[in-house]
């Protein structure tokens, strides 16, 4: 009888640890594809799958320690994604991926930021297949068209361009909880979080009201009860999604770069304030001063996708486009080889 008890406990621990293993693999985004900017801007083709690097091989994966609380294997878990994916500035060197050299994490801070003068710019998707039950989500670090003749702000009447895109494909399910359309929208900005730098202000672009929504009630937990975090924020998303999006965005209030925050809430009220009354033009030309919220050291705007391109575009040309971008990224994911999750195109 003990020999069976015996035999039994052990199958139970093996399958506990199992499920322990498995559950931190899948929380730590294996399976991210990033896209770079060519250093020859000639070579440029963000729509090409074959152009994508894989760069969370199973090799990365978080191994949780037994002996360690779930709050610490979670915090160590987060600190070693933020490892693979958080941009660092002091970063110069410029890699090489399918025999192309491509910018250094420096090079995009800099040129996206217009020579550490303003925010970054971010714009995030998700997308859901119902009938393949898939869902995607995905992120674009875009730059300004400026030419050198400008006398203004012309470079928002023109297309943002591409200088880092990841795309990542979802697990069928976090725990209990299968993956929607709202959890793809969630890890599209937790995705963003784990890679903009932290001495940076930030503009994240969305077209869901449910991520701002979530992100904003995320960065004020002191309002909210329990039962009105599970109800309002945790509502169709796993609770270790909230809970990522709670730490990722836990030093968002740190003291910012003051000249690019004021840029920024600048720029964001300024366009706010001339398409407030521009509802009348087209049904999705719409972005006041609710659409977009100051989250500290970064901000989020809310914008509308798929605007009628024949029209003006709301807030502007610039931000619509980022938009697309990142759309587009998220559906260049069912074309890439999956082949390459051993990591050998690297």
């Amino acid at each position: 009888m003990r020999k069976r008890n015996v035999g039994a406990y052990i199958k139970a621990i093996k399958e506990a640890t199992h499920k322990l293993n498995s559950d931190y693999t899948l929380g730590g985004f294996l399976g991210v594809y990033e896209w770079r900017k060519p250093v020859n801007e000639n070579i440029e083709n963000h729509e090409n799958p074959k152009d994508y690097k894989f760069m969370t091989p199973n090799s990365s994966s978080y191994t949780p320690l037994i002996t360690k609380t779930m709050k610490e294997n979670s915090i160590r878990l987060l600190e070693q994604m933020k490892t693979i994916f958080n941009l660092d500035i002091n970063q110069r060197e410029q890699s090489i991926s399918h025999n192309v050299l491509r910018l250094s994490d420096h090079e995009i801070i800099s040129r996206g930021t217009v020579g550490f003068t303003r925010p970054l710019f971010i714009a995030t998707d998700g997308s859901y297949d119902p009938e393949m039950n898939i869902a995607r989500a995905s992120i674009v670090i875009v730059e300004p068209d400026i030419d050198d003749h400008d006398q203004g702000e012309e470079w928002v009447n023109r297309k943002a361009r591409s200088l880092l895109i990841r795309t990542y494909e979802l697990p069928k399910s976090y725990g209990l909880e299968s993956t929607t359309i709202i959890s793809a929208e969630v890890v599209g900005l937790i995705l963003a979080s784990l890679t903009i730098p932290k001495a940076i202000s930030n503009v994240i672009i969305t077209d869901s009201n449910v991520a701002k929504a979530t992100i904003t009630k995320c960065m004020n937990l002191h309002e909210l009860t329990p039962r009105n975090l599970i109800r309002n924020v945790g509502h169709h998303i796993s609770n270790y999604l909230v809970n990522l999006m709670i730490t990722c965005t836990c030093d968002w209030k740190d003291i910012p770069i003051i000249e690019m925050v004021d840029w920024a809430t600048t720029v964001l009220k300024s366009w706010s304030t001339q398409r407030e009354d521009n509802q009348g033009q087209q049904e999705r030309a719409k972005f006041n001063k609710d659409m977009w919220t100051d989250l500290g050291r970064n901000f989020i705007m809310k914008i509308y996708s798929h605007q009628d391109i024949q029209k003006e575009q709301c807030p502007n040309v610039f931000c619509t486009s980022a938009n697309e971008i990142a759309d587009m990224a998220a559906k260049i994911t069912q074309h890439i080889d999956m082949s390459w999750r051993d990591g050998s195109q690297i």
